[in-house]
């Protein structure tokens, strides 16, 4: 399994591989080893879309050709030849809630459950108002859809509706995701980033492409044509195709 106190890993963003950094031993904080892993090494497709872990280590992938779970090893892949019920294998998106359970987006917006190595449809019959969700996020633990019909939040096994909090004077902001600690970050028009917890506003920061994720650690991590940024405090780092980033 993969620790998950000592590797970040690079979710929602579209790669050709699937990139983690381990912080390098004996070296300064901003000091990584990144690995990479390509189809030849068992991913199932080439692009990997999304990467979440589940609290047992392993780290599940989403790519257009189907969920891959890593063990750090190996690769084992669900798609529609393993998993019937699958509508398609073209998964956009995944994530783990706060009880662990596995939540899969396919290109066609539709959102499964993945439980006992099985993927389950949520539509109407769970809460939901469509079985088409635009978007998926974890807010407070749990997993928030975005559907024509609004939001709705999974509670005590299906969706109700849910009317997300906005921080003071936030007109216009876009809610871009939340921090394992709960600070939650917001993207303003002209493309800079705020960081609420609860109704204070922490931080801002320009983004550099269109989303920013916050580890555990606190660091910040961006992706811009290439190239991956990482923001600790005030000082930024850049790592590219020579530092082992395609």
């Amino acid at each position: 399994m993969i620790s998950r106190s000592g590797t970040h890993i690079l979710g929602h963003v579209a790669a050709a591989t699937l990139i983690l950094l381990g912080a390098a031993h004996g070296t300064a904080s901003a000091q990584y080893q990144i690995d990479t892993w390509t189809t030849e090494h068992g991913l199932p497709q080439g692009t990997v879309y999304a990467v979440d872990q589940t609290p047992d280590g392993f780290l599940w992938i989403s790519t257009f050709g189907g969920l891959a779970r890593f063990d750090g090893v190996t690769f084992r892949v669900f798609d529609t030849v393993t998993n019937p019920e699958l509508p398609n294998s073209r998964l956009f998106g995944v994530l783990v809630d706060g009880d662990g359970q596995l939540w899969v987006l396919t290109q066609d917006r539709v959102l499964m459950r993945f439980r006992d190595g099985t993927f389950l449809v949520s539509g109407p019959p769970e809460g939901l108002p469509t079985n088409t969700v635009r978007r998926v996020t974890r807010e407070h633990g749990r997993i928030v859809a975005d559907t024509t019909g609004g939001l709705f939040i999974w509670q005590d096994g299906r969706f109700v509706p849910y009317a997300r909090p906005a921080p003071p004077g936030a007109a216009g902001m876009t809610f871009l995701n939340e921090s394992g600690s709960g600070a939650r970050w917001y993207r303003d028009a002209a493309g800079v980033g705020h960081r609420f917890e609860g109704d204070r506003l922490t931080r801002t920061l320009a983004l550099a492409g269109t989303n920013v994720v916050e580890d555990r650690s606190g660091r910040l991590w961006m992706h811009d044509k290439g190239t991956l940024i990482c923001v600790i405090g005030d000082a930024v780092h850049r790592y590219g195709p020579r530092d082992g980033v395609v």
